[in-house]
């Protein structure tokens, strides 16, 4: 059986941005993908507009847009356990109406002082 360790570098990826219309949210798990294939352990942190990336039941059908729900749950399920660390702001989700049950499973609910935490703890890409 082979044992995977977990990398020792980090790297915070946060998504500010709607998934759709604009390709900021795309671009970051596409960065969250390469990240993960290089070696690295990520923070993904959705804040703002970008808590709708974790959304459960998105809809894309009939429209140019990848659903960016499926490709999220397809990076944690695929990620080795302690590798990648999906959260969403909890003031965000409150401000557009959101609770845990609208996320996908793997979201973690961070409140403002893990948010910080979590940005000066690595370096940070934002989107």
């Amino acid at each position: 059986m082979k044992v995977e360790s977990v990398p020792s570098h980090t790297l915070c990826i946060l998504i500010r941005r709607v998934p759709y219309g604009v390709i900021h949210a795309v671009e970051a798990l596409r960065h969250v993908g390469g990240a993960l294939d290089s070696g690295l352990r990520v923070n993904l942190v959705l804040v703002d507009d970008g808590v709708h990336v974790a959304k459960r039941d998105q809809q894309t059908e009939g429209s140019d847009w990848f659903n960016l729900g499926l490709r999220l749950q397809e990076l944690i399920a695929s990620a080795p356990a302690g590798v990648l660390h999906a959260a969403a702001e909890e003031g965000s989700l409150t401000a557009r109406g959101m609770t845990a049950v609208d996320l996908l499973d793997g979201i973690e609910i961070i409140d403002e002082a893990e948010l910080a935490h979590r940005l000066a703890s690595a370096p940070v890409m934002a989107y």
